[in-house]
């Protein structure tokens, strides 16, 4: 049995596999016979758990994790773009803040 999913502009498949609940940047959590399994959008996994509620606990932690460093990833950039105006990758640095900041 094979699974193909829509999330927004990502499309998951899986085999065997019914996705529980997809949180946003791609953080997943699938739900096997069995088990609830916490997995990225590249498919790292990050555990298998009896429950939902645990589950979401991890995706909620990620999720947390992933916005703070991508806050900092945001100030960084910007103070590169104040101390080089004149980059040669100017526009690359500011559009990859805006790609951060929709994240958030």
């Amino acid at each position: 049995m094979k699974y193909t999913f829509k999330l927004d502009s990502l499309s998951a498949q899986a085999k065997g596999l019914a996705i529980v609940m997809p949180l946003k940047y791609q953080i997943l959590v699938f739900k096997n016979p069995e088990k609830f399994l916490v997995q990225f959008k590249d498919r790292v996994n990050f555990g298998l758990f009896n429950e939902l509620e645990s589950a979401q606990q991890l995706a909620d932690i990620l999720l947390t994790i992933q916005n703070i460093l991508n806050k900092k990833a945001i100030e960084y950039m910007k103070r590169y773009l104040m101390l080089e105006p004149d980059a040669s990758d100017t526009r690359a640095s500011q559009d990859k803040i805006y790609e951060w900041e929709v994240m958030l």
